[in-house]
């Protein structure tokens, strides 16, 4: 069969036979490795993508951290809330401030009770029941004292009782005969109860 073939006609075949062999060659090994090559390649390409996705979250982060770092920054440096760690030592802190107030405008500090803490929103409120007795202009200096300086102070649940108070002076007149002159003045005291609440930021 293949003699009766002229030689233009055996080299076509020679080619085509070529050419089929190429072509199942590239069927049965090129074919999947190229499949394989185009996995990768989509591999490749969804961890690039996932690669991206991390590194704007990774930016993200860093921006956030650095927002929150501020944040507390600024928050360290806030005179307007209790500065404790904790409620009790911030109900000590408040104890101490109205106690220091007290002595410096001359009222009796007759008592102070810690109530429970209060949670408002992302702060923790620190009350005292306290009890104070003094005269009426000392009064009214200190609870201007307490409500306009920092930390930010809350009188509430004001509660005021009047007494007669009797006040003694001895006068030493300059007269020749230096008599001694006792007065007895009425002084009117104000036994006054308030709650005090001060804020400190919750964690």
């Amino acid at each position: 069969m293949f003699d009766s073939l002229s030689k233009i006609q055996r080299q076509l075949l020679a080619l085509l036979i070529l050419g089929l062999l190429i072509i199942s060659i590239f069927t049965v090994v090129g074919a999947p490795i190229m499949s394989l090559n185009s996995h990768y390649q989509d591999s490749i390409d969804l961890l690039e993508k996932r690669l991206q996705i991390l590194q704007r979250k990774v930016a993200t982060g860093n921006q956030l951290r650095s927002r929150h770092d501020q944040l507390k920054s600024l928050l360290a440096n806030n005179q307007q809330y209790l500065k404790s760690p904790s409620e009790a030592l911030a109900a000590a802190d408040l104890q101490g401030i109205i106690k220091r107030i007290s002595i410096s405008n001359r009222l009796e500090l007759q008592s102070t009770q810690t109530l429970p803490a209060k949670k408002e929103m992302d702060f923790t409120g620190i009350t005292l029941k306290v009890r104070v007795r003094g005269k009426l202009a000392n009064l009214v200096t200190v609870f201007h004292t307490l409500e306009t300086g920092q930390p930010y102070l809350f009188i509430d649940n004001l509660s005021i009782r009047s007494r007669i108070q009797h006040s003694r002076k001895i006068n030493f007149e300059a007269a020749p005969q230096r008599q001694q002159e006792l007065k007895v003045e009425l002084v009117e005291m104000l036994d006054v109860e308030f709650d005090l609440t001060g804020y400190m930021p919750r964690k």
